[in-house]
């Protein structure tokens, strides 16, 4: 019966051992990640400064967008009389048409 004892003792140290192999491995794969991390980590700062860049040159945009639509509301609501007058000259609708001769 003492050796069935140190038999089982045996197979224990045995699962211990390949229990700790197994987290030494996970340690040397985590350590391989925190250097991945730390190498593009490096990164996010300029990121951060060209994402701040961006933001202010969208709202630049959007501002000028904004002004660009009203100066075209302006431009249609005054071109608008114009447009109606070009339109009662005799001989526009001849050349609407396609079929003006030159």
């Amino acid at each position: 019966m003492a050796r069935l004892v140190r038999f089982d003792g045996l197979e224990r140290v045995l699962d211990l051992r390949s229990a700790i192999a197994g987290m030494l491995d996970d340690v040397k794969s985590m350590s391989g990640d925190t250097k991945t991390i730390e190498k593009h980590a490096k990164h996010l700062d300029s990121l951060d400064e060209r994402l701040e860049r961006i933001t202010v040159l969208m709202e630049r945009m959007v501002d000028s967008v904004d002004e660009l639509r009203a100066t075209v509301m302006e431009l249609q609501e005054s071109v608008g009389p114009i447009s109606r007058l070009a339109g009662r000259f005799p001989g526009r609708s001849k050349r609407c048409d396609g079929n003006s001769t030159r």
